[in-house]
């Protein structure tokens, strides 16, 4: 029993001197590692990242189209030509051009139309200069011959009484004719100004 006491401590210090014994060989064998160091430069410390995405300006100013092109239904239009990107502009230099082909479409249909109104108001001012010249002529002629019938019955007075009623009814029927042709002619001219209107308004609207 004394035996078997001892045999186990001793069993454990070899084995613990062993494997100081090699560990501490190999070790050994390994030359020691010097202190290490290093030079310290000053310079731009770069850091990339890679990323997906979209990036925004901090400050942008937009740039909208001429404020007329809805007016002539014009909602889209397409950039003809265009600044290099990164070109520094400042207020008036030239940004971007856009395609005219639509617009001069617009335009060249618009001036035709122009064109056509401006007829038409040529052509109501010349019918109505013509018809009010006409109207007035006829008043001078019919004012001269309610003058000749008056004078008529004037002259007729020592005639029998049925050549007087006549000469009467003649210069009634010619007065008559006057007063319902200057109506004529206030009515024409109300009408031509109407008309006239009528295509100065259409012609605002183009």
């Amino acid at each position: 029993m004394t035996f078997q006491k001892l045999l186990l401590p001793l069993l454990a210090i070899f084995l613990l001197g062993t494997g100081w014994y090699f560990l501490s060989n190999s070790s050994g064998d390994l030359p020691q590692e010097e202190t290490l160091s290093g030079k310290i430069e000053s310079g731009e410390f770069k850091i990339f990242v890679n990323a997906t995405g979209e990036l925004q300006a901090k400050n942008s100013v937009k740039i909208k189209g001429p404020n007329g092109m809805r007016a002539v239904q014009i909602h889209r239009a397409t950039i003809n030509d265009m600044v290099k990107e990164g070109t520094v502009v400042k207020e008036g230099d030239y940004v971007a051009t856009l395609d005219k082909t639509e617009l001069s479409g617009k335009i060249s249909q618009a001036q035709n139309e122009l064109d056509k109104v401006e007829t038409q108001l040529e052509q109501a001012k010349i019918d109505t200069a013509i018809n009010l010249r006409e109207i007035r002529n006829n008043l001078i002629n019919l004012k001269f011959s309610i003058q000749e019938k008056k004078l008529q019955v004037e002259q007729s007075k020592y005639e029998p009484q049925m050549v007087i009623r006549q000469a009467e009814i003649d210069m009634e029927k010619t007065e008559r004719d006057y007063n319902q042709l200057l109506q004529k002619l206030e009515l024409t001219n109300t009408k031509a100004l109407a008309q006239i209107s009528e295509i100065l308004a259409t012609k605002k609207t183009i």
